[in-house]
Order: structure tokens, then sequence, then C-alpha cells
């Protein structure tokens, strides 16, 4: 349920923020329509690898650390994006 949660956040926050339908959303369209807002390179890059981070740990294993981690990661990337969105 955690990363349920964290990944439907980060899409919705990105479709919500670009004005991107729902049913468009794709890792590369994200990347792109960031970096087309002037997002710096880096922090587009880093929201797609927590995008994949949140999905690799829904089909394995994961410690407690890793959900914090993935959790601090997601949430500092928002921060970083509603200063510049």
């Amino acid at each position: 349920g955690f990363y349920n949660e964290v990944i439907r956040s980060l899409w919705n926050y990105v479709s919500l923020k670009l004005n991107i339908d729902p049913e468009n959303l794709s890792k590369d369209n994200i990347q792109e329509k960031l970096l087309a807002q002037n997002v710096n390179e880096e922090t587009a890059k880093e929201y797609i690898e927590v995008i994949k981070s949140c999905e690799m740990a829904l089909y394995s294993s994961i410690e407690r650390n890793q959900m914090q981690q993935d959790f601090d990661s997601a949430k500092e990337l928002i921060i970083k994006l509603e200063d510049v969105l």
C-alpha cells in the first residue's frame, strides 16, 4: 500500500502541475515536460529514478529503511519542483 500511494502521488503531482492527462503520463513524457519547464536536468532525472525505485519495491522485498529513504526523496523532489513550477 505504501508504494502504491507514493507512486500515485508522484504521478498525480506532475499530471496536475504540468497539465498532462493521466492517460498520457509516461516516464519519458514527464522528463520531457519537466525539462521544458526549466527544471534542472538532475532534478528531472531524480524524479524518474524515485518513480522507478518505488515501482521496483512493489515487486520485491524491501527494508523499512528503504521505504523511509524513498519517501524522503519523493518529498524533497516535490519541494524542489514547487520552487520551479
